[in-house]
């Protein structure tokens, strides 16, 4: 999860959304998934988990995801919903053009004016409820999602280059995200999970408050468990209950995501350090099991 103060081009919202496509000759490819050398599908967003929502839609093509272990195959026209804390990833086919288009969002903060919203994604937060991952392209309310997800990006994108009227722009994004939400809600009916997926929002916010301070230092679990008030054995049965994975696992992947993104310009050995990886070895060791790609690979360099 990119934290807001990581948020270069736009910072005042937690808010994204961006057009991705892959394939056609005729558009620049997003610069975070280059062509792998084996010729295989390309990983097009990485396993990692958030406590935003994320709605895509795919545009052209075809994108498999794979959400909490459970692979998906999604074609023109349908609506992808990543809940909360749902772990995620996507590939695309290597020789083909694909396209989708997606917004991710903290629902928390765009509903903060609505008591019964808020008790409605509260739930969601902590797993009580969600959204059901698919909603086909012959869905009438498909094609909604999809003008509502057009909305953000063009709202998103004058709000980045904006830079007189910045109220007007961000209220109008703000508007563009609770449109979206309030027709999710009219039209999209949240299920009830079976009590085993139920979380602790606290113990998740002093989490990511914590990895986002200091992810970039040799961090261990012990560390982190004594920091934030936690035997560590506690702490490792609690991290797996709430997040579904080792914390070491969920530690590294923030650091492969925050490499990916804003440290592509530095020398390939000053990343690993610059991450706090105790050796540049265990960093390319690390990126490949991440990834499917060495450093040297996704960054167009030697290594």
């Amino acid at each position: 999860m990119l934290m807001e103060e990581e948020v270069l081009a736009y910072s005042r919202m937690p808010v994204s959304a961006w057009l991705a496509t892959f394939g056609d000759p005729c558009v620049r490819e997003p610069m975070w998934s280059p062509t792998p050398p084996n010729g295989e599908n390309r990983l097009v967003f990485h396993s990692h988990i958030h406590d935003e929502i994320e709605v895509h839609q795919i545009r052209r093509g075809e994108l498999t995801a794979e959400i909490n272990g459970s692979r998906l195959k999604l074609t023109a026209g349908d609506i992808l919903i990543v809940n909360p804390y749902e772990r995620h990833s996507g590939t695309v086919p290597q020789n083909a053009v694909t396209e989708y288009m997606h917004a991710t969002f903290d629902v928390n903060y765009f509903t903060g004016c609505c008591g019964e919203a808020n008790t409605l994604f509260r739930n969601m937060l902590t797993g009580e409820i969600y959204f059901p991952t698919l909603i086909p392209a012959d869905n009438p309310v498909s094609p909604r999602i999809g003008k509502a997800l057009e909305n953000i990006y063009e709202c998103y994108r004058r709000a980045m280059c904006e830079k007189e009227n910045l109220a007007s722009a961000d209220l109008r994004l703000s508007l563009a995200v609770q449109e979206l939400t309030a027709l999710l809600l009219e039209n999209v009916t949240p299920l009830k999970s079976n009590g085993k997926q139920v979380r602790n929002s606290r113990f998740i916010r002093e989490v990511q408050q914590y990895v986002s301070n200091y992810f970039r230092c040799n961090l261990t679990t012990e560390q982190i468990a004594n920091d934030i008030g936690y035997n560590t054995s506690y702490f490792c049965t609690m991290f797996r209950q709430n997040f579904g994975i080792p914390f070491k696992q969920y530690l590294n992947e923030r650091r492969i995501e925050y490499a990916t993104t804003w440290l592509r310009n530095l020398p390939l050995s000053e990343i690993a350090s610059a991450l706090g990886f105790s050796s540049y070895n265990y960093f390319c060791r690390v990126f490949k099991k991440q990834t499917g790609m060495t450093p040297g690979e996704m960054f167009g360099r030697c290594e």
